[in-house]
């Protein structure tokens, strides 16, 4: 029977790194910065890995994982494999509106894993927010020496072994898919749209989300669209800080009202839904045009067709 697989994040997790040394030595050091086991991190793994296959996943740099992991697991436990940041989906954070790297463990099942079988565990749960069922939660690790989190976390980790609770994507393949929106969307209807710019974000070895971020400007107003798959988020913003006043190397502003011509034009209908791997919302303009903003599998990106009315 294949073994469930268990993954553990690095940063708080399962070591801390900082700058500024704390009273005790550090356990190793990387470019300057001082890095602290766990405590009975040893044993921890020195019991898990006999009843699960194991397997890193960090936001963390590439370089920084391969020494972490060298350090933590050397050659007594193997790793399955060990992920770096470039594995991550960065998506924009609600609360915080910077940025969030999200694990979606879906991407996993190209290692032979379904995502039924996995637990991740991380101190992050809004890395985790596409699977919630599979993430174990786990308090921060700071450096402290009398902290004693990962003997609770092998207890319970033992405990789980044949009886993980399924969290089976599948159950997204409904008939009917729920939209949430976050936020309160702007009164555009029959409103003038004076702006519609769509940030296009460029992440090294992956093709442009086009449609990243997309600012509307309705009744004066800059409001801020962005999803995070069946979750619609709308946010009033600051026009003194729009975005693309700023060259950023990674980003890109399309401005689609001036280049498709619906800047000054009514607003006749927004529809919004929910769809299997995402979700979208279409803008419907009084010129005839039709402008999407469609999020799929971690993509977003924005579409502008001829609108067809439907005859009565």
């Amino acid at each position: 029977m294949k073994r469930k697989l268990l993954i553990f994040d690095l940063d708080e997790t399962l070591v801390h790194a900082r700058i500024e040394s704390l009273p005790h030595p550090a356990d190793f050091v990387w470019h300057g910065y001082h890095v602290y086991k766990r405590p009975f991190l040893k044993e921890l793994l020195s019991q898990v890995c006999q009843v699960y296959d194991i397997a890193v996943w960090s936001s963390s740099s590439r370089e920084y994982v391969d020494v972490v992991v060298e350090n933590v697991f050397g050659t007594q436990v193997e790793v399955k494999f060990a992920w770096a940041i470039d594995r991550c989906v960065q998506r924009v954070h609600p609360q915080s509106n910077g940025y969030v790297y999200i694990k979606d463990l879906r991407k996993v099942q190209s290692q032979g894993y379904e995502v039924e079988q996995i637990i991740i565990v991380d101190d992050s749960p809004e890395k985790i927010a596409r699977q919630p069922r599979n993430h174990l939660g786990i308090a921060p690790f700071m450096g402290k020496q009398d902290d004693v989190e990962l003997l609770a976390l092998t207890d319970d980790l033992l405990r789980r072994v044949g009886q993980l609770a399924v969290a089976d994507d599948s159950e997204d393949l409904s008939e009917h898919f729920e939209l949430t929106i976050n936020g309160t969307p702007p009164e555009m209807l029959n409103a003038i749209c004076q702006g519609f710019v769509c940030e296009s974000l460029h992440i090294q070895g992956q093709p442009p989300a086009s449609a990243n971020v997309t600012y509307l400007k309705f009744s004066g107003t800059w409001y801020r669209l962005y999803f995070e798959f069946r979750c619609m988020f709308w946010r009033r913003y600051d026009e003194e800080a729009l975005p693309w006043s700023t060259e950023h190397p990674w980003t890109e502003y399309v401005d689609l009202a001036n280049a498709y011509g619906f800047a000054g034009q009514h607003l006749i209908s927004c529809t919004e839904k929910a769809t299997a791997n995402g979700s979208e919302v279409a803008f419907v303009f009084e010129n005839g045009l039709t402008v999407s903003i469609k999020d799929s599998d971690d993509r977003t990106s924005f579409e502008v067709t001829d609108f067809v009315p439907t005859s009565t």
